[in-house]
């Protein structure tokens, strides 16, 4: 430069984020003169604007398709090669935070590799005490990042999967809560967040052939919305307290021991879906419903008698990662990508 004082110049130049790589020219004006070349200096008096070129690099954007291998694998591709993957799971549904799903890189698996596979695994119930606990449905997202030294260079796709609070429930027995009128056995079930218990008997009630029948049971037989009598007669008790020869869910199809989940209409509306539970199995039917079920929850029928729960995945209330198949806007589908 010459002459006493630096002179310095700036240029704001704006690239369309749409564009592809390459490099642009663009035109950088000075109030003073040029000593030579492009080389600007402090104006003097009456001096002649004068200008020069130079060159910026235009950065391609970042892309990145994401493929679903299964309920709990999927894979990313991004363009172009050499950038670095980060997934992370936002909720979709209001309930922030909540149990979303983890998410790893398969094994042998970095943020470098390309094509990057990644799986699920279903998070801890969240709840005090792992009481049944709903789930929600969360937006999984995969971001790819080229290395820039100036720029953040980025792109990323989404893919949304739900998550449900499992619980079970069964067809309880009469003679699983003793003999009335002398030997009741007692229950405690939660109603509204208070703990109310369940003893003595009851003398005839409605509905059902005349006798005397513990609480416990019938407070039970409320609960779990079926019943089998000391006489081997089966009952359920929605719409109405009725006798049956078969135990059906809402949907009018009968309810398998294991294959069975109730589920809330407002999730799953539609009739013949088949549901995929991670920990438990593929291909469940949404065939019930439940007054407790509501939100992402499902409750699964395991048979006869206390004992059909002793044990199970879903009497331990855990959150699994589930998929509708069909699939719908609140259950997607096991495989679907995109929103």
């Amino acid at each position: 430069m010459v002459g006493s004082t630096d002179t310095n110049i700036s240029a704001t130049v704006t690239i369309d984020a749409s564009s592809s790589g390459g490099t642009a020219s663009i035109t950088v004006t000075s109030n003073g003169y040029s000593g030579s070349g492009n080389n600007f200096v402090e104006s003097g008096s009456g001096d002649s604007p004068t200008s020069g070129a130079a060159w910026v690099e235009v950065a391609p954007s970042p892309t990145v398709a994401i493929t679903r291998q299964s309920l709990m694998q999927f894979s990313a591709t991004g363009s172009p090669q050499g950038g670095s993957f980060s997934y992370v799971a936002g909720c979709l549904n209001g309930s922030c935070p909540g149990p979303e799903p983890l998410i790893a890189f398969s094994t042998g698996v970095t943020a470098q590799t390309n094509p990057n596979a990644a799986v699920l695994s279903n998070p801890d119930n969240p709840c005090a005490n792992q009481v049944p606990c709903p789930g929600l449905l969360s937006g999984i997202t995969a971001t790819y990042t080229l290395p820039d030294p100036i720029l953040i260079l980025n792109g990323s796709a989404q893919f949304n999967v739900a998550t449900f609070g499992l619980s079970c429930y069964d067809t309880t027995t009469q003679q699983q809560w003793g003999t009335a009128p002398d030997s009741c056995f007692t229950t405690t079930i939660t109603v509204n967040g208070v703990p109310v218990t369940y003893s003595g008997y009851t003398s005839n009630p409605p509905l059902l052939p005349a006798g005397n029948y513990c609480n416990a049971f019938l407070a039970q037989f409320a609960l779990q919305g079926s019943a089998s009598l000391t006489d081997g007669t089966l009952w359920q008790y929605s719409p109405y307290i009725r006798q049956v020869t078969q135990i059906t869910g809402h949907d009018g199809s009968p309810v398998t021991a294991g294959q069975t989940v109730a589920r809330d209409l407002a999730v799953i509306p539609t009739v013949g879906v088949l549901v995929d539970i991670n920990g438990l199995g593929n291909g469940l039917s949404a065939n019930d419903t439940g007054g407790r079920i509501q939100g992402y929850r499902f409750d699964v029928y395991m048979g006869v008698g206390a004992g059909a729960c002793t044990g199970t995945p879903a009497n331990s209330n855990i959150m699994a990662v589930s998929g509708c198949n069909p699939g719908n806007s609140a259950c997607p589908a096991s495989t679907t990508v995109g929103q």
